[in-house]
């Protein structure tokens, strides 16, 4: 089963805290996000890097050199998500399981354990 938009918006949200952006700046920044097509794997993916560098900017998460790494991250998760790799996510959460959750994120450059601990909360969270 394809992942909800809720659910790539969590995944997104999770990645932009890298170096310690605040979980809840992230998950503000959600509408812009989806506003400008950026939780949709085929448009990001369909972006140049600097195309996606400027497009975060736009929806406001301007961290300076922290963007053009966090785009460069956002193209292996996009493609894990276009190829069903992260469906299995979905039931994972759903069991409770994060052991399975981590290692099916864990997959995918970029998520490492804090960013897994992120996207994780923001699953199971109510």
């Amino acid at each position: 089963m394809a992942l909800s938009t809720e659910n790539i918006a969590d995944l997104v949200a999770a990645l932009l805290c890298v170096n310690q952006y605040p979980l809840h700046r992230a998950v503000a920044l959600v509408p812009a996000l989806k506003a400008a097509g950026l939780l949709d794997p085929a448009t990001v993916n369909a972006l140049s890097q600097d195309a996606l560098v400027a497009a975060l900017r736009a929806a406001g998460y301007d961290r300076g050199g922290f963007v053009p790494i966090l785009a460069f991250r956002m193209y292996p998760l996009m493609e894990a998500l276009a190829a069903g790799q992260l469906d299995p996510l979905a039931d994972a959460a759903r069991s409770g399981d994060k052991a399975a959750f981590a290692a099916t994120l864990g997959a995918v450059h970029g998520y490492g354990p804090r960013t897994i601990d992120l996207a994780w909360t923001l699953w199971t969270t109510v």
